[in-house]
């Protein structure tokens, strides 16, 4: 197994409405399905779960290239599933953000606390970060 000590690692909380969690998981499954080749070239490591609320769907996630990360956020496609899935959430969505114990703390300066930058602003909700 190997070990990162650089870089950024988000957990990303999603608070769904639960008539639409099943639009939800479809939307994001088009995204990862869609990104797939980005994904095994850019990620260090996904996972994409449920806690013990079926309505709480989580996101860990740590890339090897955030300017990757950010043509990625910039496409159409990107926009329009993210949009999809905000609009399925019943509160914002909340990104809590990490910096390696190698890597500087200055990574987290480009997410700030507060509304996303990053993100789609014409949802039904938002993503903040906390």
């Amino acid at each position: 197994m190997g070990t990162i000590t650089t870089g950024v690692v988000s957990i990303s909380r999603f608070k769904l409405i639960p008539s639409k969690r099943q639009e939800f998981l479809d939307a994001h499954r088009s995204e990862t399905a869609n990104a797939a080749d980005f994904l095994d070239k850019y990620a260090n490591f996904f996972f994409f779960g449920f806690g013990r609320n079926e309505n709480e769907w989580v996101s860990i996630e740590s890339w090897k290239d955030e300017e990757a990360v950010d043509q990625l956020r910039a496409s159409p496609a990107f926009k329009q599933i993210a949009k999809r899935m905000l609009d399925c959430l019943s509160a914002p969505a909340e990104i809590s953000v990490y910096a390696g114990e190698d890597g500087p703390l200055t990574a987290l300066d480009k997410y700030p606390i507060g509304l996303s930058k990053v993100h789609p602003h014409d949802a039904a909700m938002p993503v903040k970060y906390v």
